[in-house]
């Protein structure tokens, strides 16, 4: 067996097999994968370096923010050029400005917040589900970037942000190469399935990096999972309360969150994040199309302790 690489840039294999007789096997290269993407957002978009032409596989993202909030949300169209990526994502970002979860939104820790309308939650959720595969994502601020890692399927990947309506997207073209592997172990793992049970350790470090996955069967099943600070004295059921009816105190502790972006059915990402030891609350933001609540107000919450 010989390897050569031709002229043309083509790296050919040759098997010379009994009686002479020769086989020649030819790998066409795609561009070099760069180690990871540089993500940079602010207000006028999301900028990134280290693309637009990147290979398909586990490839880590290094996301900062410019200025203020920002939330990046990678997604790939289901139906390539043909699908509809602009109903669908308008009205996740419209959802989640208004999501109780959301440390930005206007409903964010007020007791007694409204739940969505169930109408509107479906229209846009079934957009989502019939257009788009949820890859993940994460939030930032200036002093807080982060890291993900994300498995990127071969054709186009949007890069959004879920906090800026006004600001273009960026595609990213990913194509077949070199299959990039599974990032190394992380700190643990936090899965939720189809029942809407969390499974997570009951102790993480306070720095590391955690994989959140999606384990639903059912092809149109997100889930949107925040880590937030609670209180010392906070309970999982305080939290489930707060999120259903808008009842009992607050039980969020100022500052201390690491927040992915949703997850479609089977897929899972990895976060980087650095927090504050302490007491925190792991909740599904995902919206119940039947009842408008975020699925934290049905139970989907489980406590954990950053050490």
């Amino acid at each position: 067996m010989r390897e050569v690489t031709t002229a043309a840039g083509l790296r050919t294999t040759a098997v010379i097999l009994a009686g002479g007789v020769g086989l020649i096997f030819a790998t066409i290269p795609g561009p070099k994968a760069p180690p990871h993407v540089d993500v940079s957002m602010s207000a006028t978009g999301v900028r990134v370096s280290g693309g637009p032409d990147v290979a398909a596989g586990w490839m880590k993202f290094r996301i900062k923010s410019q200025s203020g909030v920002h939330h990046l949300w990678l997604i790939s169209p289901t139906e390539g050029p043909r699908a509809d990526i602009a109903t669908p994502t308008n009205g996740i970002r419209s959802l989640w400005s208004v999501n109780p979860a959301n440390p930005s939104s206007g409903a964010a820790a007020t007791p007694g917040h409204p739940r969505a309308d169930p109408t509107t939650v479906a229209s846009y959720q079934h957009a989502a589900q019939d257009n788009l595969v949820s890859l993940g994502g994460a939030r930032v601020d200036a002093k807080h970037p982060t890291t993900i890692t994300v498995d990127l399927p071969a054709g186009d990947v949007w890069l959004e942000d879920l906090e800026a309506p006004a600001a273009p997207p960026t595609v990213l073209h990913v194509h077949w190469g070199k299959y990039l592997p599974l990032p190394a172990r992380p700190s643990g793992r936090i899965t939720e399935g189809d029942d809407n049970y969390l499974f997570a350790p009951s102790v993480l470090p306070h720095n590391g990096t955690v994989e959140l996955e999606n384990a639903d069967d059912v092809e149109t099943g997100y889930h949107f999972l925040l880590l937030r600070a609670i209180l010392p004295s906070a309970s999982r059921e305080e939290v489930v309360r707060f999120f259903s009816d808008g009842g009992g105190p607050n039980p969020f502790a100022p500052g201390g969150a690491a927040m992915a972006a949703p997850l479609s059915a089977g897929q899972s990402q990895f976060l980087g994040y650095s927090l504050p030891a302490g007491q925190y609350a792991v909740i599904d933001a995902w919206m119940d199309p039947t009842t408008g609540r975020i699925l934290a107000g049905e139970g989907a919450v489980t406590t954990l302790r950053l050490k």
